[in-house]
C-alpha cells in the first residue's frame, strides 16, 4: 500500500441518476457511474486523502474485509484516474 493521497479534479459535474451517482469529467468528456462504494470513496475525496484511509472508511461502513475494501479501492482510484476526475495530492 502507498502513502500517496488523491484528489478529487475540480472539472466535474454530478448528479443522481437511476438510483446512481453519475459523474462526467469536462475535461475528458467522459463518464462513470458509481455504484455506493464506488460513491463513500468518491465523498471521501473531497479533501486529499490517502488509499490507506480510504480502506479504512470502507471496512467500517461496509463490514467487509481489508483485502476487499483494498482491491475496491485501487479499482476505484484507478477507474477515476484514467477518466481524469482525479489525481495524486501535490
Amino acid at each position: 500500500m502507498t502513502d500517496k493521497r488523491w484528489q478529487r479534479l475540480p472539472d466535474f459535474v454530478s448528479t443522481e441518476a437511476e438510483g446512481s451517482h453519475v459523474l462526467f469529467s469536462v475535461q475528458s468528456g467522459n463518464y462513470i457511474a458509481l455504484n455506493a462504494s464506488a460513491n463513500t470513496i468518491w465523498e471521501a475525496l473531497a479533501d486529499p486523502v490517502s488509499e490507506e484511509s480510504l480502506i479504512e472508511t470502507l471496512t467500517a461502513r461496509y463490514a467487509v474485509d481489508r483485502e476487499t475494501a483494498a482491491a475496491a479501492v485501487s479499482r476505484t482510484l484507478r477507474s477515476l484516474a484514467d477518466l481524469h476526475l482525479i489525481q495524486p495530492s501535490i
